[in-house]
């Protein structure tokens, strides 16, 4: 069963997703997803919440910095929208004919952290992660 997600809410998954996701693949895999995917912001799109901004960024595991629960919904809409971009280009995107990301899938550790393992035997592609954090 296939849903259709409404072009409003698939702009704002495009528009806090498909930046991180960007900056991880091109770190991780040197792949420029601006190629196929014309919604990457220039700029870092950041999460205004009533309990302060956040923003996904690029990290080295391990990276073991607990957020306070409070952003557990606002983190799980960030770690979502990258994870939805990366799943709509995953058969997208080709290097010498082959789709790429197809051998890969996010996982997330107990910090949130987000990264890339093969999904044949499970081991993460490197040790770059996608953090969200609480900005100054």
């Amino acid at each position: 069963m296939s849903t259709e997600i409404p072009e409003e809410q698939l702009t704002w998954i495009f528009y806090y997703g498909a930046h991180p996701l960007w900056l991880y693949l091109k770190s991780s895999l040197n792949i420029d997803i601006t190629e196929v995917c014309e919604r990457v912001t220039k700029t870092e799109p950041v999460l205004k919440t009533a309990n302060g901004d956040l923003a996904a960024q690029i990290v080295k595991l391990p990276h073991a910095k607990k957020m306070n629960t409070i952003f557990n919904n606002d983190i799980t809409f960030i770690v979502n929208s990258i994870n939805t971009v990366f799943e709509s280009l995953k058969s997208g995107v080709e290097r010498d004919g082959e789709a790429i990301l197809q051998q890969y899938k996010f996982a997330l550790d107990e910090y949130s952290n987000m990264y890339l393992v093969d999904i044949n035997n499970g081991g993460p592609l490197d040790d770059n992660a996608i953090a969200v954090f609480k900005l100054k």
